[in-house]
């Protein structure tokens, strides 16, 4: 006789699992790659967890934890380049300038190459867009966002790789110094003045206060020959003086929102920037192109409203939910699984050509963050790394000795030590699978 209680419980059970978007998957896949992640040790020194996809047969080769949750560092920014790529233009303006009879307002788009010295290419003279006859009032009323992502560690303020977030980028909003000898420079020169010297043993050879940008360095600690970037505290005074002095006219902040209508100006091409964000992990361009992304679409400035739009439009049938909270992987919030990761580069894949791959990301032996790993006579892995404190993740493309043209997704959490012995282990299998598909 069937226990009716039972019954109920298989249904309830069986319920549950359909309204689940997440199905369990096992080791599972070719054996040869379990055996060599097996002898490897990846599997028992840490949390790990590996897809590897053929997109041309839709078949999941191998995969391991593919179904669980990592903290991605900066594999964030195949999500953050995803949905530039979706919804920005090929150019982008960095500025948008409205006019009325007495008055020119500049309002940011928050590209983020503005005046940057990186991109010093692509630069033009920016007086040959602005009327310097009229008063010059900077907008900055469609900026909804903080300066820094959730989840961030608020003491980093200082490091070149967390600069703050804005409307209006300027030189990638650092300060870049330079020690030759005893000769120092700094660029944006404006911030020249704010920089005194100092032999306080408790402070950083280089040092900025963090609410205000009084800088000081001891030469004494610095190398010889140093170069560093250090953010500047931004704020919408800053921002009109660093305008101002490259107009070399008076420019003010606007409180207000201006004109009715603002056109586009100063374009700059966006697959140079994709170039910098993905082989360099520069993780203020990776903010500012999800706020550039929401601007473009929403007409206003605020990265989880973006990225809420970008879940329901852009990764509705992604595997797993997306636990998604900046632009960079500078957030600890962040959690991706590796099959989710595999499935958004499949769709850039099918976007974009492989040529298009192989110039914008890092290529191992060869250029970015990965030119030191993965060498071979011909390159095989294109790929994004993302790296936080025992934490190590590499996705991307792998290219076989068989021509065959392959996404995997390599996600590590929580080993103690650095990641150097994690990636000696994980270009073994990627060898192994180069050579034997």
């Amino acid at each position: 006789m069937r226990d009716p209680l039972l019954i109920s419980f298989c249904v309830s059970i069986l319920l549950v699992a359909g309204c689940s978007r997440r199905i369990m998957i096992p080791d599972q896949g070719n054996k040869q790659i379990r055996k060599e992640l097996a002898e490897t040790g990846l599997m028992h020194d840490q949390y790990t967890g590996f897809a590897l996809y053929d997109p041309v047969a839709h078949h999941m080769i191998y995969q391991i934890n593919a179904d669980k949750y990592f903290v991605p560092a900066s594999n964030t920014k195949i999500f953050t380049l995803y949905t530039a790529v979706s919804l920005l233009p090929d150019s982008l303006p960095a500025l948008e300038i409205g006019a009325t009879t007495d008055q020119v307002f500049v309002r940011g788009t928050g590209n983020p190459a503005f005046l940057h010295p990186e991109f010093r290419a692509y630069q033009h003279p920016l007086s040959a867009l602005i009327d310097t006859t009229k008063e010059v009032r900077l907008v900055s009323a469609h900026f909804r966002d903080k300066r820094f992502g959730d989840g961030w560690a608020w003491n980093d303020y200082p490091y070149g790789y967390q600069a703050e977030k804005s409307a209006l980028p300027v030189y990638g909003n650092l300060v870049w110094f330079k020690k030759q000898g005893d000769s120092v420079s700094v660029l944006p020169g404006w911030y020249a003045r704010f920089f005194t010297r100092h032999s306080d043993p408790e402070l950083p050879a280089l040092y900025r206060d963090e609410f205000t940008n009084s800088f000081s360095y001891d030469p004494d600690r610095l190398q010889d020959t140093v170069s560093r970037q250090i953010p500047f505290s931004y704020s919408d005074y800053e921002a009109s003086q660093l305008l101002a002095d490259t107009l070399g006219t008076e420019v003010n902040p606007s409180y207000e929102s201006g004109p009715a209508s603002f056109r586009p100006a100063y374009f700059l091409p966006l697959d140079t920037v994709y170039r910098q964000l993905m082989q360099h992990s520069d993780n203020f361009i990776a903010e500012q192109l999800m706020l550039a992304s929401a601007h473009h679409h929403l007409g206003y400035m605020q990265t989880d409203t973006m990225i809420d739009y970008a879940k329901e439009h852009l990764f509705t049938d992604a595997p797993d939910e997306l636990f998604w909270y900046d632009g960079s992987g500078l957030s600890r919030y962040n959690m991706f699984t590796p099959r989710t990761i595999v499935w958004v580069l499949e769709r850039l894949a099918e976007k974009k050509s492989q040529q298009w791959i192989r110039d914008v990301f890092a290529e191992g032996g060869g250029s970015g963050t990965i030119r030191n790993w993965y060498a071979a006579d011909r390159p095989y892995v294109y790929a994004k790394t993302g790296t936080l404190r025992n934490k190590h993740c590499l996705s991307g493309y792998l290219y076989t000795r068989k021509g065959r043209f392959l996404i995997f997704s390599f996600m590590h959490n929580n080993y103690p030590g650095s990641s150097h012995a994690v990636k000696v282990k994980m270009q073994r299998i990627l060898e192994y699978i180069r050579d034997s598909f």
